[in-house]
Formats: structure tokens, C-alpha cells, sequence
């Protein structure tokens, strides 16, 4: 499973990651170095920015979501809920998650489905990095020749990436739109959880 909210997700095509070596180099979280550590991604045309915060808060919101199935269930059904003062105040739990996550409040004020959809995109990278993670030969392949997947190659030499492809088509949809920067967010995430643990 992706994400609970990934009936959100419009049409995003990854662009650049120049996140990936700015969290493995474990660059400060300056409001300088911030806007520097970015990932462009092009939403329906227009250019959609996934930040350094955007990734953590993405990473941890999906933490959170998983943690309270409930409100990840009226999330998808509602997507505006998130922005709305009455079921904030009738779940705590979302709301004091918002409150010791202001940069995310944040994003949410200004563009609630926005916030979702990169929510979503950076769930379907943690979820390709488990499972390139579970499965290194996969990586190896993919790292060597990202493009190998538009060939069909990888997923009839590796019937067990065909497999959870089709378990997983967020992820599947992403590759198939930019294999290779997809990657790159992947490799963003793994950094990201490297650096934490």
C-alpha cells in the first residue's frame, strides 16, 4: 500500500533531485540551506517544490497517518479535512501533530492538496526504498540503468519486482514517468532515514 492519501495524487513528474546528495552530505537546516536543498517536480505544468522539510515532514506525516488509521481513512475520503478548524478540533491527535510541526501547518495553510500530493509522492519513494532495501540486487540493477524498466527486462528477469509493482501502482506510475529521478528522491529518503537512525 502506498499511502492513504494517494487518491489525491494529481499528475506529478519528478524533474531534479538535488536533495538526495544535500541530505547525504548532511547539510544544516538553514532557512539558506532549505531553499538550496530541493527537488523540482512538475505538477500538471507547474513547478512544484519539494523541499528539505517538505521530505521530513512527508516522511513523518506518513508516521503519523500510519499511527492513526482513522484520520488517515477521512483524509482520503476529505482531503480538505486537514484544513478544517472543526475536525481539527474534534482530533487531537492530528492537531497537536500540526502543533510540533509548524513548517508543515505551514504548507497546509497556504495549500492544503499541494501538501497532500507531495505527501504522497515522497510515500511512494519510502516505500521503493524498503523495498529496494529488502532487495539489493534490484537496486544494483536499477542504479546501474534506470531505464531498464522501460525495456520490460527487469520486471521479467525479476518477477518478484513485477509483482509488487502491480501491488504498489503509485510507485509503478513514477517510475514509468521518470525512472531515473525517482531514484533520486529514492535515494533522498534512504539518506533522510540513514541520517536519523
Amino acid at each position: 500500500m502506498v499511502g492513504p492519501i494517494s487518491k489525491t495524487l494529481g499528475t506529478v513528474v519528478l524533474c531534479s533531485a538535488v536533495a538526495a546528495s544535500a541530505l547525504a552530505a548532511g547539510s544544516s537546516t538553514s532557512a539558506t540551506a532549505t531553499r538550496t536543498q530541493r527537488i523540482t517536480a512538475t505538477q500538471q505544468g507547474r513547478v512544484t517544490v519539494i523541499r528539505r522539510t517538505v521530505l521530513t515532514n512527508a516522511i513523518e506525516f506518513d508516521a503519523f497517518l500510519a499511527a492513526n488509521p482513522a484520520i488517515a481513512n477521512a483524509l482520503t475520503k476529505d482531503p480538505a479535512l486537514i484544513d478544517s478548524k472543526m475536525y481539527l478540533a474534534a482530533n487531537k491527535a492530528l492537531e497537536s501533530w500540526l502543533n510540533s510541526h509548524p513548517q508543515a501547518a505551514k504548507e497546509i495553510d497556504k495549500n492544503p492538496g499541494r501538501f497532500l500530493k507531495e505527501a504522497v509522492l515522497v510515500k511512494a519513494a519510502v516505500t521503493f526504498e524498503h523495498f529496494l532495501a529488502a532487495h539489493p540486487d534490484i537496486a544494483q540493477a536499477l542504479a546501474s540503468n534506470p531505464n531498464i524498466l522501460k525495456s520490460n527486462a527487469m520486471t521479467t528477469q525479476y518477477a518478484v519486482l513485477q509483482a509488487w509493482l502491480q501491488a504498489n501502482p503509485d510507485v509503478a506510475k513514477f517510475l514509468d514517468m521518470d525512472a531515473k529521478v525517482f531514484l533520486k528522491l529514492t535515494a533522498a529518503v534512504n539518506a533522510y532515514e540513514t541520517q536519523k537512525s
